[in-house]
């Protein structure tokens, strides 16, 4: 894969390879572009997905796969997409052809491949654990301030509940998805969504082996006051057990996880590839249609797409098209005929087809979720920066400074160079993690960006006032000062809040208890 470490790292969260953000331009003169991110190829999607299977030692080295006519029919898709997915691994070094016994997960002795694989999904999994513990925080915080009856008993019954051991680390994903929910923030329910690839990898590592009989009932007890204290809206508990909670879970990442003998995996195998949490994927696919929908601006009784242009479409399987159709079916947005396919059945509402974009336009609220999720992923990034960045990336800082302090006109250029130097500092960072939520929210930061530079900032000593702030935050990274860069971004962006609050308002009773 190429530009290793991170791109092979943003694959793993991504689930494919095309990457939005072009790395190796970041901090190059030029107008700044965000590719659209594409559908990835169906064997691109499935060739990652074993590579996360193999990271996590869900597929040890030795492992013999399914035979491709056993993955093709569970995956509803074409041999050759198999065998393409699963020619390119060959060739990457991760799987080997073995004669007489079919295709096998290589030796990780005979191949570095697999030793820089598991390095980057260590590294994901360290700064995940590092930055979900902080989300997981917002979103609790949200959740027990706004979140409905419903919305926290469904949290409660899944803390609650005991799945046996070979289930807890997709209980713990489940439960994060259930908090998104109940957040009320659909910024942050979006963005959890994306991140399940990532979390299934933080979870599953070195489980479940790396749950002793032990630490399950220590962590039983921790689910029970945790529920408890939900149940109350006491906030600080919350916050304390949970704390609590999420150092019971770190515990397992010191554990060495057990030698596994080759083993046959193709029942598991086969489940694993199908689909993770195959809900959160319909409701989402569900609600990607509904968006197309309302961007074609498709009238009742209008044909939609067939199961198999769908498939094409979004990647994923005709059944998988099938099931999230039905869900549209009942919520009233289409009609299935035997003859004629899927029709229209009303108007899609706008809400439905919200882009993240669009969510931060559509009030404070949501725009204010974006400012408190990019304002601590931000002043992170510079502090990481300071310590992490190499020469490639403190000369694109000092070059992007130097035209910055040039004469600008136009104001589109002034937004793509303050833009550029931000995900400039975000790729020194080091962080796939990172880089990932930042192709996520890239409609968003660009609204954000678009909107405080055009509408916030063009009082005269504006550009100055920037230009000096952006200068401290460069200045404290180049001299290697992690606290200095941490200042430095910490009062440049409460500098963005204080001036988005003067124009839109105060600040929600939430954002008070976020900081």
């Amino acid at each position: 894969m190429p530009n290793q470490p991170l791109d092979l790292q943003l694959s793993l969260l991504r689930g494919e390879s095309p990457c939005p953000i072009n790395l190796s331009r970041l901090g190059r003169p030029g107008s700044m572009r965000m590719k659209t991110q594409t559908k990835a190829a169906i064997s691109d999607r499935l060739a990652v997905r074993l590579l996360m299977l193999i990271a996590s030692r869900r597929l040890p080295s030795g492992s013999r796969l399914p035979p491709e006519r056993h993955i093709a029919e569970a995956l509803s898709v074409s041999r050759g997409r198999v065998r393409a997915a699963l020619d390119r691994l060959k060739t990457e070094g991760y799987l080997e052809s073995v004669q007489g016994s079919g295709t096998r997960v290589a030796d990780s002795n005979s191949t570095q491949s697999l030793e820089h694989l598991t390095a980057a999904h260590m590294a994901n999994l360290r700064d995940l654990e590092e930055i979900c513990v902080e989300l997981d925080r917002w979103a609790l915080t949200r959740a027990v301030l706004q979140g409905t009856r419903e919305q926290i008993e469904k949290v409660i019954a899944l803390l609650t509940s005991v799945p046996c051991p070979a289930r807890l680390p997709d209980r713990e994903v489940e439960l994060r998805l259930a908090i998104a929910d109940a957040s009320g923030s659909e910024t942050f329910r979006l963005l959890i969504g994306h991140l399940v690839r990532g979390l299934e990898g933080y979870f599953w590592r070195d489980a479940p082996g790396g749950y002793t009989a032990s630490a399950r009932r220590q962590l039983r007890a921790a689910s029970s006051r945790l529920a408890r204290a939900l149940q109350a809206r006491d906030l600080p508990a919350v916050e304390t057990i949970m704390a609590a909670r999420a150092a019971l879970l770190r515990e397992r990442s010191g554990c060495t996880a057990s030698r596994h003998a080759p083993v046959d995996l193709e029942t598991d195998l086969l489940n694993d590839l199908l689909v993770s949490h195959p809900d959160h994927l319909r409701n989402r696919l569900a609600r990607e249609i509904a968006a197309m929908m309302a961007r074609q601006r498709l009238k009742p009784g209008e044909r939609i797409m067939s199961e198999r242009q769908l498939a094409d479409v979004f990647g994923v399987s005709r059944m998988t098209v099938r099931e999230a159709l039905a869900q549209l079916k009942e919520q009233g947005f289409v009609s299935r005929h035997a003859r004629s396919g899927t029709h229209a059945e009303e108007a899609v509402d706008a809400s439905e087809a919200l882009s993240l974009q669009e969510l931060s336009r559509q009030s404070y609220r949501n725009f204010s979720d974006l400012c408190s999720l990019r304002h601590f992923l931000e002043t992170w990034s510079a502090t990481r920066a300071a310590v992490t960045a190499s020469e490639e990336d403190l000369a694109d800082m000092r070059r992007i400074l130097s035209e910055m302090r040039r004469p600008i006109a136009a104001a589109r250029r002034k937004i793509d160079l303050d833009l550029q130097l931000h995900l400039t500092i975000t790729r020194a960072s080091g962080s796939a993690v990172n880089l990932y939520i930042t192709e996520v929210l890239r409609d968003a930061i660009s609204a954000y960006f678009d909107f405080t530079l055009t509408e916030l900032f063009v009082d005269p000593g504006s550009n100055e006032l920037l230009l000096s702030q952006h200068e401290d935050i460069v200045r404290a990274i180049l001299a290697r000062d992690p606290e200095g860069a941490r200042g430095a971004m910490t009062r440049h962006l409460e500098m963005f809040r204080n001036r988005f609050e003067q124009a839109c308002g105060p600040a929600a009773p939430w954002d008070s208890a976020l900081h």
